[in-house]
């Protein structure tokens, strides 16, 4: 049972499942069918009412399938985080912190692996790496109010927006908007910089606009990089604008060294348009949707 949850999310087993309740207002109970486990942790995290992440972790669980369980917990409030200014900000974001406020410098801003943290009304400009940089798996929970947006962007050129770590996984929750914009200079919005391998890229929620800088993707890679699998869920709305002469909104980046970029699987709202397995396209139809200088989800 949580307070008055908008979205909540349990991480076990290695899953992440996402809970919606039907009233807008949210609910204190809400029900999910996990996975049998046996002594796992399992990790819950709520946007309540006041818009905050609020979080909960226990060992030692067990789960017994066909089972029934009633879990009552007092969530705890991460660390805010409140920048402001232009000064050189160096920080970490560890699992269940807020980050708000506005900074434009020599930035570093870091989240730790497997840590799930919100944007609150983030305004982030790097002129020194990527805006944000994905450490390992993440989760960002974006959020607003006042009718404000989350702004993340990298002025360092050959640096993404959102840097995603190779081999890893980055999820992006709702029920905010977000906007990541790579360097001019041949940096994707959220994945890879120029030269750089990204791992996988999962917008689940929320209303996210990436855009790449020249010759990258917006969601995906930069010049000459490589990055994961790309899913975009039916629930999120998702705009990705490719810079100049790169090849894809969504996927690869412009290649003008010898051996080929390579992308994972793109899916979107379960069809998968691209195959890394096989290295193909579904159609040309779908390869034609991501080669349009913008790709907007749901399509108008």
């Amino acid at each position: 049972m949580v307070q008055a949850a908008s979205t909540l999310l349990v991480k076990l087993g290695g899953k992440d499942i996402i809970v919606k309740p039907t009233d807008d207002e949210g609910l204190s109970e809400l029900y999910v069918a996990v996975p049998q486990v046996s002594n796992a942790e399992v990790k819950l995290y709520a946007i309540d009412d006041d818009g905050l992440l609020d979080h909960y972790t226990k060992t030692g669980v067990t789960f017994t399938a066909g089972e029934f369980y009633t879990i009552t917990v007092n969530m705890e409030g991460g660390e805010i985080k409140n920048f402001s200014g232009e000064q050189d900000q160096h920080d970490t974001l560890h699992d269940g912190d807020i980050l708000v406020g506005s900074i434009n410098g020599n930035n570093e801003i870091l989240i730790a692996d497997g840590a799930t943290v919100m944007l609150l009304d983030a305004h982030i400009t790097s002129t020194l790496s990527a805006g944000i940089t994905c450490l390992g798996d993440a989760t960002i929970v974006v959020a607003n109010e006042d009718e404000d947006i989350n702004e993340i962007t990298s002025e360092r050129s050959g640096y993404p927006g959102i840097q995603v770590a190779a081999g890893y996984t980055l999820t992006i929750l709702g029920p905010g908007t977000l906007k990541a914009t790579g360097a001019d200079g041949f940096g994707a919005g959220i994945g890879a910089g120029e030269g750089q391998t990204a791992g996988n890229i999962i917008i689940a929620g929320g209303t996210v606009t990436a855009k790449g800088g020249q010759e990258a993707a917006g969601i995906g890679c930069g010049l000459n990089s490589h990055c994961g699998n790309i899913t975009i869920s039916n629930s999120a709305s998702v705009t990705a604008t490719k810079g100049g002469s790169a090849p894809y909104s969504v996927g690869i980046g412009y290649n003008d060294v010898v051996g080929k970029p390579t992308c994972g699987t793109i899916t979107i709202s379960d069809t998968k348009y691209y195959d890394s397995t096989t290295q193909t396209w579904t159609s040309e139809e779908l390869e034609n949707v991501l080669k349009a200088e913008t790709f907007t989800w749901p399509a108008n």
